[in-house]
């Protein structure tokens, strides 16, 4: 169990977070307490609000957005700080990670329906094939976040495929893994960390609800 600290939530209530290592290679995390029910609804009405829509992808040398055919599932983006409820999330990812806020990406709601999946990828830029534009915004994604803000009853676990894990949370937990390797320049190939590819399964019964955050090796720009 690794060191937690009690906080105040958004709407007030005092709860203590901490943090459970699950693997060493790569490096994968379960924060616990991170969210209370009443915080995780909220997020999912905002993205409800936002407006859930399929994945939508620019192929390597176009210019063209076009609909991703490895990822199904429907999402949105919050705005930065959008809310109380969303910069209390930022501030304790901050705090977890030892980075800034604006070292992260907006804030993802994603929602899964059965058949709905996220096939295998990593969450990383891989400095031998993606456009150098995206390690000038803010360096590679050095941590993901997954908090679980409504499970499956059966099914959509992330599946760490280089390792056979599959894995979930509890409404208010949060999955955290890192995508480069320890102390090392996220622009050499050498530092990102292949064994962190995973996938997000499809639900066998009910739906599932995460919020993705992708954390920066330094202040991210924006697109």
């Amino acid at each position: 169990r690794g060191g937690g600290r009690k906080t105040e939530d958004a709407i007030g209530n005092d709860q203590e977070w901490w943090i459970e290592t699950l693997h060493s290679n790569p490096r994968i995390f379960k924060i616990h307490n991170l969210l209370t029910p009443t915080e995780c609804d909220h997020l999912i009405n905002l993205g409800i609000k936002k407006g859930l829509q399929s994945a939508l992808i620019t192929p390597y040398g176009t210019h063209e957005l076009v609909e991703s055919t490895t990822r199904t599932n429907k999402q949105a983006w919050l705005d930065y700080r959008q809310d109380g409820v969303v910069a209390n999330l930022e501030d304790k990812l901050a705090q977890i990670t030892n980075t800034d806020a604006d070292y992260g990406e907006n804030l993802q709601i994603l929602h899964y329906n059965k058949t709905q999946q996220f096939m295998e990828h990593h969450d990383y830029f891989d400095p031998a094939t993606d456009p150098p534009q995206n390690f000038e915004r803010g360096g590679n994604r050095l941590v993901t976040v997954l908090v679980y803000l409504r499970g499956a009853e059966v099914g959509g676990e992330t599946h760490f495929t280089k390792i056979g894990k599959k894995l979930t949370a509890q409404t208010g937990d949060a999955l955290m893994f890192y995508n480069l390797k320890f102390g090392c320049d996220g622009t050499s190939r050498e530092c990102v960390d292949k064994m962190s590819a995973h996938a997000g399964l499809p639900p066998v019964v009910g739906e599932k609800w995460v919020a993705t955050k992708w954390i920066h090796e330094r202040k991210y720009q924006g697109e």
